[in-house]
């Protein structure tokens, strides 16, 4: 199954990283900016007061230090305070005009705050104290106030532009990693219908030709390759299945008929029914594997019922508890806890499921075993159904061998068997999209199935 999120793909992570990165480099840049603009606005605004000065200094030289005391703006109390500082100082310190009370501590250009109510000046403040000819001292200085909100607007300004950019990359970047998160869910999607057996599946292509929908169009590719190679090999196995049953069955009828004519030659007679037995067992061969072929081959469930695998499981042990008694064997099993017990499936190929892991147990256990049937339900809405033993069990290394046909662990192949037994529990299991699972019994052999309950309403 697909796990993860939008946010965890490598696209979204990249766009927020490039998002950081982008932030942290604008941050630095209106840093720069911010520096210079300051620089050149407190230079103009220095420009001005120079300009100033000097036009009061001649003043000064041409009409005498009364002329500037009596300019206007100087000896009014100008409401222009909050922004303008304008003082005149005479050479004992006393003030003569303006709307500063004391002169600067020294001469020259410096900031100066100051927290007075109008007419008196408030804020930040670039000054220059010159001291005049005639011994006064003048100050004109001009708020920065104006140079402080331009500031703040460069930093507001490229602040709101830096988020809505960064956010619109971030939308941007979960749309595109949204996108891409859906394409790949759909190639997961079909990569596992062809894991579980349907051969058609393949990965939806809008036509965008992107990358991922190169690759999508190769993979389908190569799943066309592989469902064919799959049908050819079905359909060989099945082809030499069917062509080698009819001689099968007619050499079989052969052995028949030269066993009743042999009737007084009772070693011949014993040759013919060896040889008709292995006949009867190669025909079983190949009905299990033409069994397994069409299994793995079918899909969709039409043709399925809405049963009770705990009927199925009492039905079949009914019918194998004699032969496993007269064998030696305990066949038991366990319905107490069979739960929801109602599933989704064919019965005849269920019965066949059973049988065959019971036949597999006595098969391989040695006599006084005991194989034991149960059928519980869990909280996951789960029928599970174990079929338990305490021969020699598998080892965990041969557990997913065991399922493939004609894999045996007796590799000698000395014992009976077609090593088909599991191969077809296997597909019956997968047909009906049951989990396998193969386990410990400490002795012997668990083997796990793990059907999807049904309603019992269900029709």
């Amino acid at each position: 199954m697909f796990s993860g999120g939008v946010t965890s793909g490598r696209a979204f992570r990249d766009a927020f990283i490039h998002g950081a990165v982008f932030l942290v480099v604008l941050v630095l840049v209106t840093a720069g900016i911010y520096q210079i603009v300051q620089k050149a606005m407190i230079g103009e605004m220095q420009n001005l007061i120079t300009e100033e000065v000097m036009l009061l200094k001649e003043i000064e030289s041409s009409d005498g230090l009364d002329a500037i005391a009596n300019i206007g703006f100087l000896n009014a109390r100008i409401k222009t305070s909050s922004t303008h500082i304008f003082a005149l100082f005479g050479p004992n310190g006393k003030k003569l005009a303006g709307n500063l009370k004391q002169p600067p501590p020294h001469a020259g250009w410096m900031r100066m705050v100051f927290h007075g109510l109008l007419p008196e000046p408030y804020g930040d403040y670039l000054v220059e104290s010159n001291r005049l000819a005639s011994g006064a001292t003048l100050v004109i200085g001009r708020s920065t106030a104006p140079i402080q909100r331009v500031l703040r607007i460069i930093v507001f300004t490229t602040g709101v532009a830096a988020l809505i950019v960064f956010l619109l990359r971030i939308v941007l970047a979960y749309m595109t990693s949204r996108k891409t998160l859906l394409r790949l869910a759909r190639i997961v999607q079909t990569l596992e219908a062809v894991a579980a057996g349907d051969s058609s599946a393949r990965i939806p292509l809008d036509g965008s030709g992107e990358q991922i929908e190169r690759a999508s169009s190769l993979m389908n590719l190569q799943l066309d390759r592989l469902s064919e190679s799959m049908q050819m090999n079905r359909y060989t196995m099945q082809a030499i299945a069917h062509d080698l049953r009819s001689p099968l069955n007619r050499a079989s009828i052969l052995l028949q008929d030269i066993q009743r004519m042999l009737a007084d030659n009772d070693l011949l007679r014993e040759k013919v029914e060896t040889a008709a037995s292995q006949l009867v067992g190669l025909a079983d061969i190949f009905d299990a594997t033409l069994r397994i072929s069409k299994l793995r081959s079918e899909t969709g469930t039409d043709t399925f019922q809405v049963i009770s695998a705990a009927d199925i499981i009492e039905e079949t042990v009914e019918a194998y508890a004699p032969v496993a008694e007269d064998a030696g064997y305990h066949l038991v099993m366990d319905l107490s806890d069979e739960g929801s017990s109602t599933i989704l499936g064919d019965q005849r190929m269920l019965k066949q499921l059973f049988a065959n892991l019971i036949e597999n147990a006595l098969r391989h256990c040695p006599q006084g075993s005991q194989i034991k049937l149960v059928v519980s339900g869990d909280e996951n809405c789960e029928t599970i159904v174990t079929v338990s033993d305490n021969g020699p069990g598998i080892p965990l290394e041969k557990r997913k061998d065991v399922l493939e046909p004609f894999h045996r662990l007796n590799r000698n192949r000395s014992t009976p068997g077609t090593g088909l037994g599991l191969a077809l529990v296997a597909a019956i299991a997968e047909r009906h999209s049951a989990t396998l699972e193969l386990d410990d019994n400490q002795p012997g052999l668990v083997v796990r199935l793990r059907f999807n309950s049904v309603p019992q309403t269900v029709t």
